[in-house]
């Protein structure tokens, strides 16, 4: 039995190889949301945090390598993730943009 097309008619392989992957995909992530879930319940004694980011990243590295596409050539897709990660908050402010801000708040201070 072969995959059936919205109309009726036959869906094309390569649809069908897209939908098995992003179906694949998505339930990795819920598989991760639903794990760091637990972890939200679970002492680690102190590893929560640790864990928990390591989680985040493989997330985030599934979410720009298949919805984003940045397993692609193209370049605009890479240059706004490049972008996006300069405005990352850290729990130190040290991101680039904090950097860039710090002398126009002394000067304003004094």
């Amino acid at each position: 039995m072969s995959p059936r097309g919205l109309l009726g008619g036959e869906a094309p392989a390569g649809a069908v190889a897209l939908l098995r992957r992003t179906l694949a995909v998505w339930l990795g992530l819920l598989a991760l949301a639903l794990v760091s879930l637990g972890l939200a319940y679970l002492p680690v004694a102190g590893w929560n945090r640790m864990v928990g980011l390591g989680i985040a990243a493989v997330k985030m590295l599934l979410i720009a390598w298949f919805f984003m596409q940045l397993r692609r050539p193209a370049q605009l897709p890479r240059l706004a993730a490049v972008a996006a990660l300069l405005f990352i908050p850290t729990p130190t402010d040290q991101n680039p943009c904090a950097q860039l801000r710090r002398p126009m708040d002394m000067m304003r201070q004094g």
